[in-house]
């Protein structure tokens, strides 16, 4: 499965599994306030990762509600993706959870992009508090 078709089934799964997982709509000032010391964080941690460049954060809205979200680029000879982590917000402790895809063969053959993310995240959680997973289409 391409990225095209991967990357429309996660953007469906994230349109039906928000709503569930919002609690309030927050504006985006307060949302990226809230979070500010998280993705700062994350930034930081992404930064220093070898071949990941472009670092930043900022809201986009989906469904309605804005969302936290943290990309960044990944460079590697004559490979390029943008990786986007996008925020969800649990309704049990309402704190944010920040999840990514990959198609399946970056996920299956375990490429350099995949297994950086993979670090990436484990930092975030150690460094930042902060729980973020790795969905593979």
């Amino acid at each position: 499965m391409n990225c095209k078709w991967s990357c429309l089934l996660l953007s469906v799964a994230t349109f039906i599994l928000l709503p569930s997982l919002a609690v309030a709509r927050e504006s985006a000032p307060a949302i990226l306030k809230s979070e500010k010391k998280h993705l700062e964080c994350m930034a930081s941690v992404a930064r220093t990762e070898p071949h990941v460049d472009q670092v930043r954060y900022e809201t986009a809205d989906i469904n309605g509600a804005p969302v936290p979200i943290l990309k960044y680029r990944y460079v590697e000879e004559q490979m390029v993706a943008t990786v986007q982590f996008t925020g969800l917000k649990a309704t049990d402790n309402n704190k944010w959870f920040y999840q990514t895809a990959f198609g399946g063969v970056s996920c299956a053959a375990k490429a350099l992009e995949f297994v950086v993310a993979s670090e990436i995240t484990q930092k975030w959680q150690t460094k930042c508090g902060v729980f973020a997973g790795i969905f593979c289409a």
